[in-house]
C-alpha cells in the first residue's frame, strides 16, 4: 500500500468516504468530486496503479460491482444512460467511475471549459450513499 496514495487511505480508514458497497479485494465510494449525483469510485483494495495489472478475479468482481452499483443507480437516480469509465490519470490507483449519465457531454471536458466541475459537500454524498445503498438492499 501507498502511504501517500489517496485511495490506500480511504481503504486503511485513515481517510474518510462515503461507502456503498465492499467485496474482499475491492470498495467502491461516492466520488468527492462527481460528474453528476451518484458518481461512485470501485477500487482495488491493493494498490495497482494500471487496471491492466489487476488479477483477474479482482477486476471481474470490480465489474460485477460496477453492473450492480449501474442497476441500484438506475432505480434511484433515473439518468437516461449509466457510463463506467477507467482513466486514473488524477490518482495512480486504479479505480472504475461509475456514472449518472444525464447527457451526451456528462463524460467529457465540456464542464472543464464551463468551471462547472464542483466538490460535493459531506450531506450531499452521504445522501448519495444512503440512497444507493437503500437500492442495493432491496436488489440484494
Amino acid at each position: 500500500m501507498s502511504v501517500e496514495c489517496v485511495f490506500c487511505s480511504i481503504v486503511s480508514a485513515t481517510r474518510d468516504a462515503e461507502r456503498v458497497l465492499e467485496g474482499k479485494d475491492w470498495m467502491a465510494f461516492m466520488d468527492s468530486q462527481p460528474v453528476n449525483p451518484g458518481h461512485v469510485l470501485i477500487i482495488p483494495k491493493a494498490h495497482v496503479s494500471h487496471f491492466i495489472d489487476l488479477e483477474p478475479a479482482t477486476f471481474s468482481a470490480m465489474n460485477m460491482a460496477a453492473q450492480r452499483i449501474g442497476k441500484a443507480l438506475q432505480r434511484t437516480v433515473k439518468p437516461l444512460r449509466i457510463g463506467l469509465v477507467i482513466a486514473g490519470f488524477d490518482v495512480p490507483h486504479t479505480h472504475l467511475h461509475v456514472i449518472p449519465l444525464h447527457d451526451y457531454h456528462d463524460i467529457g471536458t465540456r464542464r472543464i471549459y464551463e468551471n462547472s466541475w464542483r466538490r460535493a459537500t459531506p450531506g450531499e454524498l452521504r445522501e448519495s450513499a444512503a440512497s444507493i445503498i437503500s437500492a442495493l438492499q432491496d436488489s440484494a
